[in-house]
């Protein structure tokens, strides 16, 4: 299992299925069947962003043969509502296979939000604001294509931070380091 003493420590919460899949196979990849199941008539949402972080994290992190979804980790626990009957897996993974970036931007993709600096933030607000849309409107919508390809254009910025993170300036994020993986590797656990 993981030695501590190289890589980054990082928690995932997986269900008992994934666990056994990594423990039997020494490694699990996620599925865009497994998010449709997951989140039934929300995964519209889940999958919009999961499908911007899959089609913009091969420009950072080559893809292994059997990746398809995502997998995602926290460097701090309290980002991770977990039970005692669900404890999220501990991991040391090498910093070659990461993405790094801050919850709050990720906060931001999943609730279809715009991100930039603060002015250009609030400027976008108030220009749609003006006509009467949200963000959310704009993109569970087909109404409104140049906005909804601002949004997603802006979402690009979450990978800002990955070098600098990776670097160990965890002081950039504001709530906290969340990390992109393609697999969750046996090798990666830490006992």
């Amino acid at each position: 299992m993981g030695d501590e003493s190289s890589g980054l420590i990082l928690y995932s919460l997986q269900t008992q299925v994934v666990k056994d899949v990594i423990k039997d196979d020494g490694v699990a990849f996620s599925k865009r069947e497994y998010v449709l199941k997951k989140y039934g008539d929300t995964a519209k949402i889940f999958t919009t962003v999961y499908d911007f972080f899959i089609n913009n994290a091969i420009k950072y992190l080559d893809k292994p043969e059997g990746a398809e979804y995502p997998y995602w980790a926290f460097k701090d626990l309290y980002n991770i509502e977990y039970t005692l009957d669900n404890l999220p897996l501990k991991l040391n993974i090498p910093l070659d296979n990461t993405i790094l970036f801050d919850v709050a931007d990720y906060t931001k993709l999943i609730t279809f939000d715009y991100l930039s600096d603060e002015d250009d933030y609030k400027n976008f607000h108030k220009e749609i604001e003006a006509q009467g849309l949200t963000t959310y409107k704009i993109m569970t919508s087909n109404f409104y294509p140049m906005y909804k390809s601002k949004i997603m254009n802006s979402w690009k910025n979450i990978f800002l931070k990955n070098e600098e993170l990776k670097n160990g300036n965890y002081e950039i994020a504001k709530q906290g380091v969340q990390c992109f993986l393609w697999q969750i590797k046996k090798e990666w656990i830490v006992e």
